[in-house]
């Protein structure tokens, strides 16, 4: 699947657009400040996968915080 790169700006513009192709289409996005990735954008399916975590675990541990990312 192809990985589409966004500048912050096209994220600010078009988020609801972004973000239903992430949910229904399963695109991914790069989101780039000056050039430099900052961020990446994936449907929660794929989070789940990569991470070993899932939602509803999280939910039904009455965990209210954002997941815990490894920044390399």
């Amino acid at each position: 699947m192809d990985i589409r790169r966004l500048s912050v700006s096209e994220l600010r513009l078009n988020t609801r657009d972004i973000l239903e192709g992430v949910k229904f289409l399963h695109r991914r996005f790069v989101i780039a400040t000056y050039g430099r990735p900052m961020a990446v954008v994936v449907n929660i399916e794929d989070w789940e996968r990569l991470s070993g975590e899932t939602l509803v675990d999280r939910a039904e541990e009455g965990e209210e915080r954002e997941p815990e990312v490894e920044l390399v």
